[in-house]
């Protein structure tokens, strides 16, 4: 009896230990594709633990790569360029909450300050 209630205790302690998630678990990439010919040119990847988002320039085409986090309403939360063409990745974090939505959108551009993107795709994270 008492091995039985010690099982009980240590479930119910499990149980509590385990919680509940922050938010819900989602990791994301989103590609975009070179302008002429085909492969991959760039993309932005989501990691659930720690909420980094990853954006990759994947090739050295004359065309960097703009990264962005996009709230439901289209306003743009944060955005990073990679114009390093060598398959590196620059970072940066950015608390998803629960019960929203959000987008990844990933262009090609020509230079930092670019604001006219060439190409772009885009994914939907919903939180």
């Amino acid at each position: 009896m008492r091995l039985a209630a010690a099982a009980c205790a240590i479930a119910g302690a499990v149980t509590l230990a385990a919680g509940s998630p922050a938010h819900a678990s989602i990791d994301a990439t989103v590609t975009v594709y070179r302008v002429s010919g085909s492969g991959n040119a760039g993309s932005m990847t989501h990691e659930d633990v720690g909420d980094i988002f990853n954006v990759w320039d994947r090739v050295a085409d004359g065309h960097g790569v703009r990264g962005s986090l996009i709230d439901g309403s289209g306003t743009t939360l944060k955005s990073i360029y990679n114009g390093n063409g060598n398959g590196t990745f620059v970072s940066f974090a950015y608390d998803i909450k629960p019960g929203n939505k959000y987008y990844m959108k990933v262009c090609l551009v020509d230079g930092a300050s670019d604001t006219t993107p060439i190409k772009c795709a885009m994914v939907v994270l919903y939180e």
